[in-house]
């Protein structure tokens, strides 16, 4: 039979065990409160991913580690004006090629540890990881870098303006969905505005917010990474899929970078491939 200490180790883990849901977006309106990083460096770390080229799920690029991508080697190649042999592209060869970096482009992802406070409680959720655009990440450095938040914070401002555990801003996060009011674009956006006063994660209990921070799941173990041979894999595979597909007559979109739609229709895609596999075996 279990003893009481035996019962409290069990108790214990079960209080420890890292959330289900790890990774944390924005539903509706909810109160958010950054935690520091290691080092206190930054605000959020940097993902890379490409989206749709590993049977159909997102990538890990491995440049987010300063590795190589055969993915991105093929893009530096498809932005270029110039083919393989320094020739300058035809402008049809340039909306083709265009067409196709969209297609493979990775997307930089912003990841900050967050806790989100609980409707009409004092108690937290979390910590998270909050996946959040480049212009969400770009508008929490613009309040870190408010000179009169600066100037009266009594440990020092800049990051700590949101991170700090005693003296920071919480966040009102508000998702705002295509089509609903306030939102007239086709996609969902993400709006942040700051509380105007700095306060502690728990008044009087600074015990229990450095607890919050040592939750923290490292983030290296939450995506997987993947190495630039494993990349090579996936990149086999699809190429193989790309060999094997009717050419898209659906492309369309952004603007490119002459701000003229981009090329439609078939997408020569045995050239396109031939000069990766070319690109890649050199």
């Amino acid at each position: 039979m279990i003893n009481l200490q035996e019962l409290k180790n069990k108790l214990k883990k079960i209080q420890e065990k890292k959330p289900a849901r790890v990774i944390w977006k924005p539903t509706d309106e909810h109160s958010v409160r950054v935690l520091p990083l290691p080092g206190e460096e930054d605000l959020a770390e940097i993902v890379k991913w490409h989206y749709g080229v590993d049977q159909g799920r997102k990538m890990y690029c491995p440049t987010t580690v300063g590795d190589e991508c055969p993915f991105c080697l093929l893009g530096q190649y498809l932005k270029s004006w110039r083919d393989e042999n320094g020739r300058e592209k035809s402008e049809a060869e340039r909306k083709r090629d265009w067409e196709w970096y969209k297609k493979i482009e990775p997307a930089t992802k912003h990841y900050a540890p967050i806790v989100v406070r609980k409707k009409d409680s004092t108690d937290v959720e979390g910590p998270f990881w909050w996946e959040m655009t480049p212009k969400v990440y770009a508008s929490l450095i613009k309040i870190c870098a408010d000179d009169d938040y600066n100037e009266d914070h009594p440990e020092g401002g800049v990051f700590r303006i949101l991170t700090s555990l005693e003296h920071a801003l919480d966040l009102t996060v508000i998702l705002k969905k295509r089509g609903e009011k306030g939102n007239t674009t086709n996609f969902d956006l993400t709006e942040v505005e700051e509380r105007k006063k700095f306060s502690p994660i728990f008044k009087g209990d600074r015990k229990a917010a450095e607890e919050l921070v040592k939750k923290i799941t490292p983030l290296a173990d939450v995506h997987k990474v993947v190495t630039t041979e494993e990349a090579e894999k996936i990149f086999a595979t699809w190429k193989t899929s790309m060999d094997e597909s009717p050419a898209d007559e659906s492309a369309g979109g952004e603007m490119d970078y002459n701000g003229e739609k981009p090329a439609t229709g078939g997408s020569d895609t045995d050239d396109v491939i031939a000069q990766l596999t070319q690109m890649i075996s050199d």
